[in-house]
């Protein structure tokens, strides 16, 4: 016996410490039953000698053809978190158990701020409320159901609102969990936590891998050997729309004039230009020529996109860190994007239809790191 643990032919190492005990199964299989929520507890393998009272009792039970009920017992959560909370801190070491086991079983559920669950205001005044919050009511009016139920001791022997909210918190983390009865299934599906996390509408692929940005435009690939494995050819159609913020200085100041001039329709313009106070004025007016005039340093030009600024041009489905990459900018006529055949492996790309993406980045900050990282 382990002088530390307690248990019977286990064994202690000198230099570790490490406690071994041998896989013996004393009281039997603790296991969920299939499409349903409820564990049961499977007693009738129990092979351990030092439990004679059990055996005896196994014994007449089998004579009294009752052995089905004794040997498989349903072991509901209040029982499930007695038992880990009788549980010995050797014993949860032994299980490499960080935490106390009894923080397995979910007794609170926080409630999330409205900014997760907003109501959609429909027709006036009726609101919509949203899934989760339709969750959180069912739960609430199955706890009410169930203290309603404590309260009357005739029915302290039949929980029935017990189930309804175990089935009620287990769709509320998620809605596609197995076991529910097909009496407490409600025609209209709302989805749970998880289904907000998973899939390609999900959190993770749709907002936060995948987002809808701004400053990008997408068109199909064609090839173009006279071009630079450095430089991308941008239609000038594209070029008119996406642009550049330039602060106007000594070296720039009469370039940028002469975009604000042409307007937006014109290319080489500008889309709008904001001055030192932060105010923003479009370029689709008649009297651009006196914005040009009025124009300081330190005001800042959203002009068209030129040759040779930075881009990052990018096939999906991005697999590896080359399926993005940072060109220069050089602007063409014509409708399709245009690059050196050369370039074509690292993007996996061919010219019998794919289309790719390409990003104009807004800052000084972002094309140095854009040409340093990702040239």
């Amino acid at each position: 016996m382990c002088s530390r643990c307690g248990y019977k032919n286990a064994t202690t190492d000198i230099q570790s410490g490490k406690r071994y005990v041998p896989s013996v199964r004393l009281w039997g299989s603790v296991k969920k039953l299939v499409g349903s929520l409820k564990i049961t507890h499977d007693r009738s393998k129990c092979n351990d000698s030092s439990i004679e009272e059990f055996q005896t009792a196994l014994s007449h039970a089998r004579e009294s053809r009752l052995t089905s009920a004794v040997d498989t017992h349903i072991l509901n959560p209040f029982q499930a978190l007695s038992l880990f909370k009788r549980m010995l801190d050797e014993d949860c070491e032994l299980l490499y158990l960080a935490e106390r086991p009894e923080k397995l079983i979910v007794t609170n559920i926080a409630v999330p701020p409205l900014a997760m669950r907003p109501s959609v205001i429909m027709d006036g005044s009726q609101s919509n409320e949203n899934d989760v919050t339709e969750r959180l009511k069912q739960i609430v009016q199955a706890n009410a159901h169930v203290r309603q139920e404590l309260e009357e001791i005739a029915s302290l022997r039949s929980l029935d609102g017990w189930e309804t909210l175990q089935f009620e918190a287990a769709q509320f983390i998620n809605s596609e969990v197995r076991g529910i009865p097909y009496h407490q299934q409600r025609e209209k599906t709302m989805a749970g936590l998880v289904q907000r996390l998973k899939g390609k509408q999900g959190r993770f692929r749709g907002n936060l891998s995948g987002k809808r940005v701004e400053f990008t435009g997408r068109t199909v690939i064609s090839p173009d050997p006279n071009l630079k494995i450095t430089e991308v050819a941008v239609p000038m159609l594209m070029a008119r729309i996406l642009s550049y913020p330039e602060r106007v200085s000594h070296h720039n100041i009469e370039k940028l004039r002469q975009c604000i001039r042409n307007g937006p329709d014109k290319y080489p313009g500008a889309r709008q230009y904001r001055d030192a106070s932060g105010s923003t004025w479009t370029l689709r007016v008649p009297h651009r020529k006196r914005f040009a005039d009025q124009l300081k340093f330190g005001d800042i030009v959203d002009r068209h996109l030129e040759d040779g600024d930075i881009i990052l041009f990018n096939r999906q489905p991005s697999l590896h860190r080359m399926s993005i990459m940072c060109h220069r900018a050089r602007i063409m006529p014509w409708r399709t994007l245009r690059f050196n055949e050369s370039v074509c492996n690292p993007y996996n790309a061919d010219f019998d239809g794919d289309e790719m993406n390409l990003h104009v980045p807004q800052t000084e900050e972002a094309r140095t790191e854009a040409i340093l990282l990702m040239g």
